[in-house]
């Protein structure tokens, strides 16, 4: 039986925060799509010099994913991939970390309940 450490204050706000972080990119993606076309230039690069950056599109592309339109979102900024997947490994990790600490807790409830 594997021995599991109970989670602190601190690690269950940042797996909470873990589990809201994917979700949550994609409901404001949703939300900000029909605006991100007006929206202002905040990259300085593409200000200053008229150079696009790497992140030169990124909201836009995740905007773009998250309407659903997923081949134009990596046609605008193919660096959604990655981001997009960093975001799910750590929703994954954060979720089985909770269960795993829900699961523990439970058990160690109906251990000293007896």
């Amino acid at each position: 039986m594997r021995k599991t450490i109970p989670l602190s204050s601190i690690q269950w706000a940042v797996h909470v925060m873990g589990v809201c972080l994917l979700p949550g990119l994609l409901v404001l993606g949703h939300l900000y799509a029909p605006f991100v076309e007006r929206g202002p230039v905040l990259c300085l690069w593409r200000r200053f010099f008229d150079w696009h950056c790497l992140g030169c599109g990124l909201t836009r592309a995740l905007c773009l994913f998250a309407d659903g339109q997923w081949a134009v979102s990596v046609h605008t900024n193919w660096l959604i991939i990655p981001v997009l997947l960093a975001a799910l490994i750590i929703f994954v990790r954060s979720l089985i970390a909770l269960i795993g600490a829900f699961c523990e807790a439970k058990r160690v409830d109906a251990s000293s309940a007896r």
